[in-house]
This record gives structure tokens, C-alpha cells and sequence, in this order.
């Protein structure tokens, strides 16, 4: 054999294998075009669904800064209240305390004897519904009545809920 015919078999085996990669090629390259066009319409699709987010976040945004606006005026005033009522919850315990302090101390001076009949508690025309008033101004005006069938207790009570306001 000589050696032309050796080199012209191994480029006729490298051709053949050139071609048949050619082929490969080809079939793969046809399959990504036909491809392409879903893949086109997967991009188109996931940019209007991310143009779609960005608007709902953006009015989401929107939303909680009013939400937050709106909030905050009544927070400050719920820790207002708060405040006021552990203050009024601070006094009240005071003053149960001090009172508990004079029945024990009545108690332990009153002579040991038949025990006193029980105070009827005469009812109100009509039962007295506290409500918050913010100034002295806002508040209705009371019977003089209110003010007779009141305990020192009860007026001590009310005169440090007025001096809150």
C-alpha cells in the first residue's frame, strides 16, 4: 500500500465523520429554532408578569404607608389611654389599700357586739355610666345629688380621676 492511498482513506474517514457532525449540528440547531418561538413567548410572558408585580408592589407600597399614616395617631392615643388607666389602676389600688387599712383599723378600735344592720344602698334614678372626657369643658354637668351620695372614699376617688384630665 502506499502512503497516498492510506492518507486519502484517513480524509475520506474524516470527512465522513465531518459530515455526520454536520448532520448532528443541524438537527440541534432545527430544534432550537423551533424552539425559539416558545421560548419568545415565555420571555414575553414572564416580562408582563413582572411589569404585573412591580405595579401590585408598588400599590401595596401605597397602601401600607396610609395604612401606617392612619395608625399611628390612634397609637399614640391607645398609649395614652394605657397610660391613664395604669395611672387611674395605680390610684385606685392606693386607695383600696388605704381603705383596707382604716376597716382594719376601725375593726380593731369598734367594741365587740352585735353587729350593725347593713346600710341599704338607695338605687339611682338612672345608673351611672362613666365616659371619657378629654377637658373639664366636654364635661356634663352634675347633679348636686351626685355629689351628696358620694363616700369620702368615693369623692377622694373622683377628685384624683378629675385632677388626671
Amino acid at each position: 500500500m502506499t502512503v497516498s492511498i492510506v492518507l486519502d482513506v484517513l480524509v475520506a474517514g474524516l470527512l465522513i465523520a465531518t459530515i455526520v457532525y454536520a448532520a448532528v449540528l443541524d438537527r440541534r440547531i432545527r430544534q432550537l429554532r423551533s424552539t425559539r418561538a416558545e421560548l419568545e413567548t415565555m420571555v414575553v410572558g414572564f416580562n408582563t408578569a413582572t411589569a404585573r408585580a412591580e405595579s401590585a408592589i408598588g400599590d401595596l407600597r401605597m397602601g401600607t404607608e396610609a395604612g401606617s399614616r392612619e395608625l399611628k395617631p390612634l397609637m399614640a392615643n391607645a398609649r395614652q389611654i394605657a397610660d391613664d388607666l395604669a395611672f387611674l389602676v395605680e390610684r385606685g389600688n392606693e386607695l383600696a389599700d388605704r381603705l383596707e387599712v382604716g376597716v382594719g383599723a376601725a375593726r380593731a378600735v369598734a367594741p365587740k357586739g352585735p353587729a350593725p344592720a347593713k346600710p341599704t344602698a338607695r338605687p339611682l334614678a338612672q345608673p351611672i355610666r362613666p365616659k371619657m372626657v378629654r377637658s373639664e369643658a366636654d364635661a356634663p354637668e352634675r347633679p348636686a345629688r351626685f355629689e351628696r351620695d358620694v363616700t369620702d372614699a368615693e369623692h377622694a376617688l373622683l377628685k384624683a380621676l378629675r385632677s388626671v384630665r
